[in-house]
């Protein structure tokens, strides 16, 4: 059994769209005869009604294809823009962060020159004197304090405080980071 050029088109069309059942009168098409090889496709009856219908699937299925083209060009176009707001937002975030790292060096600055200060000014002090002021002051200031002073001096003004106070700020110096750095030991 032979098939014409008509019945492997519908056949593909229908394969194609997964309809393979659908022709009326497939069976009729099947066969190669002088006579059905003779007579057009439009006049067979039960094959333009499946031809009418595959075109009518055909069309359904361009109008989804073409639904879906656009729900996912919709769909695109939201991701670009979402995208653009989002490149906007880190390049905001980094001069952001920027403008904070400026900021804390500025005040890391100021407050190192504060304590600096300080430095010179107890340094200029009697050591009772100075050892009566840090023992009032934070801990973490009289650290830096203490830190920076010349080590001849800073043991004069620990020797002023009381004991206990003393023996506080010594083992908070000692285990200071930058004074082990300072003194070439490992933290």
């Amino acid at each position: 059994m032979r098939l014409n050029r008509a019945t492997i088109r519908i056949a593909l069309l229908c394969g194609f769209l997964g309809c393979g059942a659908v022709l009326c009168g497939a069976s009729a098409l099947a066969t190669d005869t002088e006579e059905s090889a003779a007579t057009p496709l439009t006049d067979m009856g039960p094959t333009s009604e499946g031809m009418n219908w595959l075109m009518d699937k055909l069309k359904q299925k361009e109008r989804s294809l073409d639904h879906r083209e656009a729900t996912l060009a919709a769909r695109e176009a939201d991701l670009k823009l979402a995208e653009k707001k989002l490149e906007e937002r880190v390049t905001e975030l980094q001069a952001l962060r920027e403008e904070m790292r400026t900021q804390l060096s500025s005040l890391d600055e100021a407050q190192e020159a504060r304590v600096t200060g300080l430095v010179r000014m107890f340094e200029g002090m009697r050591s009772k004197d100075a050892a009566a002021i840090l023992a009032e002051t934070e801990t973490e200031i009289s650290i830096k304090v203490l830190e920076r002073m010349s080590r001849m001096k800073a043991g004069k003004v620990l020797a002023e405080m009381e004991p206990e106070e003393a023996a506080a700020l010594a083992n908070l110096f000692a285990s200071t980071p930058a004074l082990a750095a300072a003194e070439g030991q490992a933290p």
